[in-house]
């Protein structure tokens, strides 16, 4: 359904009115012409509305949609941190029991303290190595989770953006046509 401007609508009844003091049939037509126009100015203002209204739900949606991926990303980064806090609190664990183990056998001797020293010095250095690893691991899956993290944000940064622009965008042309 097409839009009329105030200007056209002017121009239509102008055409339309009769000239003083001639009754009939186009008076008729006049005022019909004028509650025509009006329906039309109201009809456009409805759907100018009607517009307005989705675009806010879609913003909103849209935000919604962003917070839920940025909560679900921070429940992602807790879950991983929960699973690289178990796993450094073994390791302390077990190197816990390494030392305690050691001592024990250090009470036995000398003797057994150089047998137990020479299977211990290998043993400490495979658990070194073994903690070493651990440690390079823990810390590069750190790393790539703050990466991860710093791409979903950029990812977010830009589809905020993208969307602030498109909204404006579409605030621009309704205030076009208004």
């Amino acid at each position: 359904m097409p839009s009329l401007s105030a200007k056209a609508c002017q121009a239509a009844l102008g055409r339309l009115l009769i000239a003083p003091g001639k009754r009939g049939t186009t008076g008729r037509m006049a005022r019909r012409a004028t509650a025509a126009a009006a329906n039309d100015a109201n009809g456009h203002l409805s759907d100018l509305r009607a517009v307005n209204l989705q675009l806010q739900a879609t913003i909103d949606t849209l935000r919604g949609q962003l917070e839920q991926g940025k909560s679900e990303a921070d429940a992602a980064v807790q879950r991983a941190q929960a699973v690289l806090a178990d796993e450094i609190s073994q390791l302390k664990a077990t190197v816990q029991s390494m030392r305690d183990r050691l001592e024990a056998q250090m009470a036995d001797g000398e003797t057994a303290i150089q047998s137990v020293r020479a299977a211990d010095d290998a043993e400490m250095k495979q658990l070194k190595a073994t903690i070493n690893t651990l440690r390079t691991e823990l810390e590069a899956e750190r790393i790539a989770t703050e990466h991860r993290i710093e791409k979903l944000e950029a990812d977010f940064a830009r589809e905020r953006e993208t969307l602030q622009q498109q909204v404006q965008a579409l605030r621009l042309e309704l205030e076009k046509r208004a």
